[in-house]
């Protein structure tokens, strides 16, 4: 979500919220704060009050990500549960959710490029989303994190003994093709602060790749485009 960032698409967030049909959890899949330390709007501290509200009527789950880290207080604030990883059973599957950033070693073997590189992307965002999604996807860097996440986190998942794993962190929604091949299926949430948001949708053992046009300019790519 990265709420205090100026490219959280913060409109159709609360729209998603007000939207939600029942449900039994909520999990927030890390990253729900761009930083503890940046200052909200007012639209970003009515999320973290409708989330405080939904708290009330379901499980609220918050997967610690790397730029969220320190947000167990805010967590315990809005009535979150605040975890490193979750697991849970749905249908006769048993489903790992993390946030993905430990498997990315570039941001912590590089922290200063990788703090540049985020104010330069921003600063492009500022300037054109479209422009910014296409410089994304074009950068080597980019391609091989979401390579190492996802196959990282399916080794994970597998010594876990997890039929599914759900990441985040990429910024790139992924859902596996079908039929599924292999012992563990691989879900990415992708982000809400692109053109296309998306969730996961978990019924049954049945999951669902969602998406949300916030800004329907861009089309997202697909898992195959970003292996080739």
């Amino acid at each position: 979500l990265h709420l205090g960032s100026e490219s959280c698409q913060v409109k159709a967030l609360q729209q998603f919220i007000d939207d939600l049909p029942p449900t039994q959890r909520l999990i927030l899949l890390g990253d729900v704060l761009e930083n503890t330390e940046y200052r909200l709007t007012k639209q970003h501290w009515r999320v973290l009050s409708r989330f405080r509200k939904l708290a009330d009527q379901l499980e609220l789950i918050w997967v610690r990500g790397n730029h969220d880290c320190d947000a167990e207080s805010v967590a315990h604030l809005v009535g979150a549960e605040f975890v490193p990883e979750y697991t849970f059973a749905s249908g006769d599957r048993e489903i790992l959710c993390v946030h993905g950033d430990v498997w990315d070693r570039f941001i912590s073997d590089h922290p200063v490029a990788t703090a540049m590189a985020d104010w330069v992307y921003l600063q492009i965002q500022r300037m054109s989303r479209r422009l910014a999604l296409r410089a994304k996807r074009g950068s080597k860097q980019f391609l091989r994190c979401v390579a190492r996440v996802r196959e990282e986190g399916l080794k994970y998942a597998v010594a876990k003994r997890a039929d599914v794993i759900v990441c985040g962190h990429t910024h790139f929604p992924e859902a596996p093709p079908e039929p599924i091949v292999g012992p563990c299926a691989y879900y990415n949430t992708g982000c809400w602060t692109d053109h296309h948001c998306h969730y996961v949708t978990v019924q049954d053992g049945r999951l669902q790749l969602e998406e949300v046009l916030a800004e329907a300019e861009v089309p997202i790519a697909t898992p195959a485009e970003i292996r080739a």
